[in-house]
């Protein structure tokens, strides 16, 4: 895999983005936030919480693999973030095996009741993510070049900023 000197400028093109978009919502005091409810029992709000923060987490593993060179990391990282790895109830914030809950029920949008509460817009742009994880994990496995690699994360990552400006979690009140 070929890794040009584009790693450090995807890097701070990633970060003033997220600088802009951390700006943009500082300002939000100041404004209407008109973006769509989603009203969740505060279990699942967590729960999802969790599972946004995997997501993360995932793209920081691969932007650290492409710094460090570690095709394995990055695949790795990917594949975190992919459906694959939620079907077998890694997302969440859910230990395999949680008690009291199979991998089934803690799946985004599959949980108890937690389908209905989300927009078929959130769901769309969720398993979007999601598979363009897994397609990226394996794009990587096969060698693809870095900028194709960045490339891949600029579209993933556009789907996160779609979603957090469409979209804001509130509590259910009981």
């Amino acid at each position: 895999m070929r890794f040009p000197g584009s790693v450090a400028v995807a890097t701070a093109t990633f970060l003033a983005g997220a600088t802009l978009v951390a700006g943009q919502h500082g300002q939000l005091g100041q404004h209407q936030d008109t973006r769509q409810p989603i009203q969740l029992p505060a279990m699942q709000r967590d729960m999802l919480l969790a599972e946004m923060r995997g997501l993360l987490t995932a793209v920081n593993g691969v932007l650290r693999g492409l710094a460090a060179r570690d095709t394995a990391l990055m695949r790795q990282s990917a594949a975190s973030g992919g459906m694959t790895a939620m079907m077998r109830g890694e997302g969440m914030g859910m230990r395999r095996g949680a008690a009291g809950r199979g991998a089934d029920s803690a799946r985004m949008g599959e949980g108890r009741g937690m389908g209905a509460s989300m927009p078929e817009g959130f769901r769309t742009l969720m398993h979007g993510t999601r598979s363009a994880f897994d397609s990226l994990a394996l794009r990587i496995a096969a060698g693809v070049p870095s900028d194709t690699v960045i490339a891949r994360l600029g579209s993933i990552t556009s789907n996160c900023v779609a979603c957090h400006a469409s979209y804001r979690l509130e509590v259910r009140s009981p």
